[in-house]
């Protein structure tokens, strides 16, 4: 008995132990006195438990009476002994005054200091801007302004060593929402998941500005692909082999070289979309780190309603399904059954369509049924081999925060379905731009070449806003292409000059063509 009663106890210390394994998670505290005779300002953190063993969702409390705040922050594990904080430091709470921007002055990381009691230590990338040190210093109440100083010193200057309280993971409804940002407008450095049905995909990493000594570390899934690497203009490639699942790959900013901020990005391309994920962006700078969510799930097969339509047409006609069916229809139907959403295709990516030597007048007839039923005149076919995109909605932050110049008043057209043909006719220097239609994603990273590539995209009736977006400027700012547009018999070509505070938007009516009034004609004499 009393063996198995010690045998009971060790499991239970065992257990007890295996729940302490993860050094972060729990409580720590520190108290800075700015003179020896005052009371102290209080700082808590509060660390909840990890997802993917890498992102810690946690709390910062900032106490000094009568000030108190709360904020919410994302922690991100760089190495074994440092994990790097987040840039958004979200108020959840603070009264009587906000501390605002000064939060900023926290990005860096948390060293883990093995000691008797164990510690972290902050270690900032510092800011050197006189603007954001007196920003809203004699804002609100001036009597705070004191107080205000005395906590922007510590934030920004002083050393900050919290010790270990308990080993409590902090727990809070907010921590859903902080680890998987989907549909909900608080940024904390995750971008939203996006599903890619590739087992192995390409990752380029780059510096997107000048190339000032900016040193990045890149992990994946925990490993590091880069460790503290200057990354230049023409950047590192990888093939990343997707596990099942999410997958997450973490930027880190090491510095922010000669000239603030970091501006490393990296992109990822896939079937479903290219993604690039870049510190550059408003919403990163002075930003610590960076993630992407990549989940891989297994491949899906994507209905065309174009062709849906075709094969119904097929099908009453009495054919049976791929037998004499037109090459191109038949091409058609391969390309967008097999592939999934947002493909886009350049004219030297699209097969040759064969010929088809047994195609005979019945065929030809059925053709013509078929370009009648997708309201093409039969000389336009060729368009037909672009499959359209599959639009998703997106809340592309970089719309609102940015001025939406607009090309022109408007552009009707009579198609609900258009032809988007773009490219550079300057230099071919790494332009990369997003587009959007009303608010659904086009393409997003989407690389701007000397040869045209083509995107079809479905209007809605009435008014369209198009926009497109700049991701970076290329080698040689703006960023700049060449927008044609095909709508039926109409041809419409626009100049895109695109910046990191500018998109160009463009106003496309869709008004269908009125139905025939059926009026008989007046024979010449009654």
């Amino acid at each position: 008995m009393r063996s198995i009663y010690l045998l009971i106890v060790c499991f239970s210390c065992m257990l007890t132990a295996s729940a302490q394994t993860d050094k972060w998670v729990g409580t720590w505290s520190m108290e800075y006195k700015p003179w020896p005779t005052t009371g102290g300002i209080r700082m808590e953190l509060h660390i909840g438990n990890p997802a993917y063993n890498a992102l810690y969702p946690a709390q910062i409390k900032v106490i000094y009476p009568p000030f108190s705040g709360v904020y919410e922050v994302l922690l991100a594990k760089k190495n074994d002994n440092q994990l790097g904080i987040g840039r958004n430091k979200f108020p959840v709470s603070e009264a009587p005054f906000h501390l605002g921007a000064w939060m900023l002055y926290l990005n860096g990381t948390l060293t883990y200091e093995t000691k008797k009691t164990p510690e972290l230590s902050v270690q900032r990338m510092w800011i050197n801007s006189n603007e954001l040190y007196m920003q809203g210093l004699y804002s609100d109440d001036e009597m705070y302004a004191y107080m205000k100083d005395l906590l922007r010193e510590l934030l920004s200057r002083k050393d900050i060593a919290l010790k270990k309280m308990n080993n409590t993971p902090w727990q809070h409804s907010d921590i859903h929402r902080m680890l998987h940002p989907e549909g909900d407008s608080i940024y904390f450095g995750i971008y939203d998941k996006v599903d890619v049905y590739d087992s192995i995909v390409p990752l380029s990493i780059r510096d997107e500005d000048a190339i000032d000594k900016d040193t990045v570390t890149l992990l994946y899934n925990g490993k590091p692909l880069l460790n503290k690497e200057y990354i230049t203009e023409t950047g590192k490639q990888f093939q990343l082999q997707l596990d099942s699942g999410v997958n997450i790959v973490t930027l880190f900013a090491d510095n922010y070289g000669r000239l603030p901020p970091n501006t490393g990005a990296f992109r990822v391309a896939s079937s479903t979309g290219r993604y690039i994920y870049d510190f550059t962006d408003r919403a990163n700078r002075y930003a610590t780190f960076l993630v992407a969510q990549l989940n891989h799930i297994p491949r899906k097969t994507v209905k065309d309603s174009v062709v849906s339509k075709t094969t119904l047409n097929t099908v009453k006609t009495g054919q049976p399904q791929g037998g004499n069916i037109p090459a191109q229809s038949r091409q058609t139907a391969v390309n967008t059954t097999n592939t999934p959403a947002a493909v886009i295709q350049s004219p030297s990516d699209r097969s040759s369509q064969p010929d088809n030597t047994e195609d005979n007048d019945e065929s030809e007839q059925q053709h013509t049924a078929i370009a009648r039923l997708r309201n093409k005149a039969a000389l336009q076919a060729a368009i037909d081999t672009v499959k359209p995109v599959l639009l998703r909605a997106i809340d592309d932050r970089r719309i609102k925060e940015r001025r939406n110049s607009l090309l022109e008043k408007k552009f009707v057209v009579e198609e609900d379905i258009i032809l988007l043909e773009l490219w550079d006719d300057a230099a071919e220097d790494g332009d990369s731009i997003s587009i959007r239609l009303n608010g659904q994603e086009v393409v997003t990273g989407f690389p701007v070449k000397k040869k045209r590539q083509h995107i079809k995209v479905t209007l809605q009736e009435g008014e369209n806003r198009l926009i497109m977006v700049a991701d970076n400027l290329g080698a040689i700012a703006p960023n700049t292409a060449v927008l044609r547009i095909v709508a039926g018999a109409l041809r419409k070509s626009l100049s895109i000059k695109t910046n990191m505070k500018q998109n160009n938007m463009l106003l496309i009516v869709y008004e269908p063509k009125p139905a025939p009034t059926g009026k008989k004609k007046r024979s010449g004499k009654n």
